[in-house]
């Protein structure tokens, strides 16, 4: 079939839906009711400090946006919080946007840090700047 090049006739969005509603006839009727939907999954955050919970972001992928803001809500619920760490708050959530990953957050009312701001983070949470190093692997 060759592709067109104009849009359907009102109210379908595509002309599969247009040739199979006059297939279909009038029995049938095009988008006549309507469905909410939630589907379910399970996060599980980077860092987790009594109630906060910090996610650590270098850039979103498709869909991350929305999935943090449904995980924030749903913690908010819970009497905890989402906090981000960027590597670079400054970064486009996405190429070619003028927002930034911090522009984001604020937004969103989400509390953000730099991921040079550990203590910062520590300052939030209630706890002081000191931090106890790790250990390298290997050292006794």
């Amino acid at each position: 079939m060759k592709r067109r090049r104009t849009r359907p006739p009102k109210p379908y969005k595509s002309w599969l839906e247009y040739e199979l509603q006059s297939a279909l006839g009038d029995d049938f009727e095009y988008e006549a009711e309507s469905l909410d939907y939630t589907i379910t999954s399970l996060y599980t955050p980077d860092f987790v400090y009594g109630d906060v919970w910090v996610e650590v972001k270098g850039f979103f992928r498709p869909g991350d946006q929305r999935k943090y803001l449904a995980i924030a809500e749903e913690l908010q619920d819970h009497g905890k919080e989402l906090v981000f760490i960027f590597s670079n708050p400054h970064k486009a959530v996405r190429k070619g946007a003028k927002l930034t990953m911090a522009g984001w957050a604020e937004k969103h009312g989400l509390q953000w840090f730099n991921q040079s701001d550990a203590g910062k983070l520590r300052a939030y949470v209630g706890l002081g700047k000191r931090i106890k190093q790790r250990r390298k692997r290997g050292n006794t």
